[in-house]
């Protein structure tokens, strides 16, 4: 029997001043918690929105706002 494929995420960076992205980076994740702890790893005080297909995860401004 076959593992059940673990759901894809995206995260965008961005540039809060103008806001666009600035980079995007996409992996796979168990659920939201171990998505949002990945972006924890990633995040480096940097703006950035979490998306799960059509549904927004988590979004931070910068650390230093």
């Amino acid at each position: 029997m076959s593992k059940p494929k673990m759901p894809r995420y995206r995260l965008y960076f961005i540039n809060p001043t103008p806001r666009h992205i600035r980079d995007i980076v996409d992996f796979d994740a168990e659920d939201d918690a171990s998505a949002m702890r990945r972006t924890a790893e990633l995040a480096d005080g940097r703006a950035l929105e979490l998306w799960r297909g059509d549904r927004l995860v988590q979004a931070r401004g910068p650390l230093d706002q």
